[in-house]
Formats: structure tokens, C-alpha cells, sequence
């Protein structure tokens, strides 16, 4: 309570690297992988520290076999709103680079793998930018991309749109809705999970097509296990 340190620990794994760490279930859980050339294999694990500073053994999640795999943007953690579920995407790129997979793993506080999912986003990487990711209390996970008419990510309007990547655990299904607004361009897109009323909320900025000024906000959402969306909500500054 007075700001004193109890314990300072380096976190160092053997053979492995670190791609984030997040707090959840009142305990540090590390996200880790480790790439075999030789083996075309990439490995991930996690591990927990503890409140006395003790970490475990590192714990197997996925065992992938991949040609190359997203060095430059490595996975973060999510964590649900109640922080029982964690949950990553590794990014692999397939060679002609027209389509992305996603290997979605979502875990618990104890390590265990609760599902293993493919979430394939059919768009070359030159025209693509993953943004942010959602990952609700009954595990349902969200992928928030950018996606641009041509290769030279032109952020004209016209020339870009926001699409939400989606894998509901009830029905084991995979879908995407494109996120627009007729005759608006969107700007500053973000996705939350609302738990209570089991909605995941899309909202941002909106400008007409003709400017780049902004000129207000915009709000809707679509609904957790159906994704039907409700009408979409502007104010005006």
C-alpha cells in the first residue's frame, strides 16, 4: 500500500521468446513461442508468475506447422472482462501472400486450452492491417482489421473500409460483417465487448466522403451470438 516493492523479477525462458505478458486471475500469465526452422514448427506456450515471484513450467497451447509465421507483430494477450478466459492470434502467411490465417487459442487462468480455431481472412497482406482484438466472458473472439482497395493503403475515402472478424463458440462458426456508412468515411474504428447485454460495440469517427474534417461520431452493435446489427447511431459535433 505504500509503494514498497516486495519482489523484482526477470522473466527469462529457455529457448523461448517472450511476445507479451498481461495480468489475469490475480496472477502474471507470459505468452511465449519458439520457432523451429529445421521443423517448420512454431510452439506456443504460456506461463504464470505467482504473488511471491515464482513462475511455472512453461505450458504447451499449440504446436503449429507453418512455413512463416508474422515475426514483426507478435500476438497480444486478451483477457475477457471477468478475466477467466485468455486468448491469442498468431498472424501466418501462407507465400502468394493473397490470404492470412489466424490461429486463434483461447485458454484459461489454469493453462487450459478451452478451443483451438482457423480464423482465414481471404485479402492479400499488401491491402490488409489487423487493428485491435475483442475477446468476450463466454469466449466469443473478434479480429478488428482495416482492409484497403490497393496495395498502397491509401487511406482516401473510398479506398478503405473496416471489417470485424468473428469466431462464436456456440455455433463453432467463423463470419465477417463489413463496418460502413453509406456516403461517411470511418476513422479511429474500435471494437469493445459489452458482457452485460451481450453485445460487442463498434464506434469511432466519421467524416463526409467529400472532406477529411471529422464531423462526429458514430456507434452500433451487433449482437454476440447472431451478429445482427442494431441501426447505426451519429451525433454531429
Amino acid at each position: 500500500d505504500n509503494l514498497a516493492m516486495k519482489w523484482s523479477l526477470p522473466l527469462a525462458f529457455e529457448d523461448k521468446k517472450i511476445a507479451d505478458v498481461v495480468i489475469a486471475g490475480n496472477k502474471v500469465v507470459a505468452l511465449l513461442q519458439s520457432i523451429s526452422k529445421d521443423e517448420k514448427k512454431l510452439r506456443i506456450y504460456a506461463s504464470q508468475v505467482d504473488k511471491s515471484g515464482k513462475y511455472s513450467e512453461p505450458v504447451l497451447l499449440h504446436d503449429i506447422s507453418t512455413e512463416k509465421v508474422d515475426e514483426d507483430e507478435k500476438p497480444d494477450l486478451i483477457t475477457s472482462h471477468d478475466g477467466h478466459l485468455l486468448a491469442c492470434a498468431y498472424r501466418l502467411m501462407p507465400k502468394n501472400k493473397e490470404e492470412q490465417l489466424y490461429k486463434t487459442i483461447a485458454f484459461d487462468t489454469t493453462l487450459q486450452v478451452v478451443y483451438r480455431r482457423d480464423i482465414s481472412v481471404p485479402v492479400s497482406y499488401k491491402r490488409f492491417i489487423p487493428l485491435t482484438f475483442a475477446l468476450t466472458d463466454k469466449g466469443n473472439f473478434f479480429i478488428l482489421v482495416r482492409e484497403f482497395a490497393f496495395e498502397k493503403r491509401a487511406k482516401s475515402p473510398g479506398e478503405s473500409f473496416y471489417e470485424l472478424y468473428s469466431y462464436r463458440v456456440n455455433s463453432d462458426a467463423v463470419s465477417s460483417n463489413k463496418i460502413g456508412l453509406e456516403n461517411k468515411f470511418l476513422t479511429d474504428v474500435g471494437i469493445s465487448a459489452d458482457n452485460l447485454n451481450n453485445k460487442i460495440i463498434v464506434s469511432g469517427f466519421y467524416s463526409d466522403k467529400n472532406t477529411y474534417s471529422t464531423a462526429g461520431v458514430f456507434y452500433y452493435s451487433l449482437s454476440e451470438d447472431s451478429l445482427v446489427q442494431t441501426p447505426v447511431v451519429t451525433s454531429a459535433f
